[in-house]
């Protein structure tokens, strides 16, 4: 498959998109005695679409160590 060969595992790109679509609470921070959850995800109105979708990226580690980046669209069939 396609995500094999560009080094990219099957956990990370469920995770990005999980993160991405849905949104992840990464942190929590504290300011003047409260706290406040940290969210990541995307923008709503960049969600829409495959073609929206395919602009997420997901880390590869093709033959390497150090990972870079492989825009879904080159994963989506």
């Amino acid at each position: 498959n396609k995500a094999s060969l560009l080094g990219v595992k099957i956990k990370d790109l469920a995770r990005a998109l999980e993160v991405m679509l849905s949104g992840a609470n990464v942190t929590t921070f504290q300011k003047e005695g409260k706290n406040y959850d940290v969210v990541v995800q995307s923008i709503e109105g960049h969600k829409r679409s495959m073609e929206d979708i395919g602009n997420f990226y997901v880390n590869a580690f093709e033959n390497s160590s150090s990972p870079s980046n492989v825009p879904l669209s080159h994963l989506i069939t």
